[in-house]
């Protein structure tokens, strides 16, 4: 793969990655609102659905990779030899990347006031360093973090099909 085109394929990366980002923050957001202990109580009408669009988000991308993100900019998930990562390294992938989510979601079982206020603290502290942790690697070594744990690689491919396109290696990347 050319220069050229391994910058394309970061830059592609980096949108997918903002547009992913949006979509769970948006979703961690509007649970974060609905269950501030500064609030009224919480508010089912945003969080029930926060709570619907995170779980099917979740669900597409730890069973098939797959995020509008990844969608949207038409990159997909294969294997260093380019064959499809199977279920166990999509759902390690999965784990590994929404860390951070993980934590945060645990802040609203917290008993009181000020232990949903640490476990948010620690989930935010968290975040602050993964982010950049995770693409700091992906330009150093052409993979993210939770790619590295999976052994999967992002490669441009079809929307539909996930056909790999010509300018990604046919070969195995060593």
């Amino acid at each position: 793969m050319s220069e050229n085109q391994e910058i394309t394929l970061i830059e592609r990366r980096v949108w997918a990655a903002a547009c992913d980002a949006a979509v769970v923050g948006l979703c961690c957001l509007a649970i974060f609102h609905s269950f501030n202990p500064l609030a009224e109580g919480p508010h089912p009408e945003i969080w029930q659905v926060a709570a619907a669009v995170l779980v099917l988000e979740s669900a597409v991308e730890m069973l098939t990779g797959v995020t509008p993100g990844k969608w949207l900019l038409g990159l997909t998930l294969r294997r260093p030899d380019g064959t499809r990562p199977a279920a166990w390294r999509l759902a390690l992938r999965w784990a590994v990347r929404l860390l951070p989510v993980g934590l945060f979601l645990l802040s609203p079982l917290a008993p009181s006031p000020n232990t949903y206020l640490i476990a948010l603290f620690a989930a935010l502290t968290l975040l602050i360093c993964y982010v950049p942790a995770c693409y700091i690697s992906l330009m150093h070594s052409g993979t993210t973090l939770f790619d590295s744990v999976a052994d999967t690689i992002l490669v441009r491919g079809d929307r539909l099909g996930g056909k790999q396109s010509s300018d990604q290696p046919s070969a195995p990347v060593a």
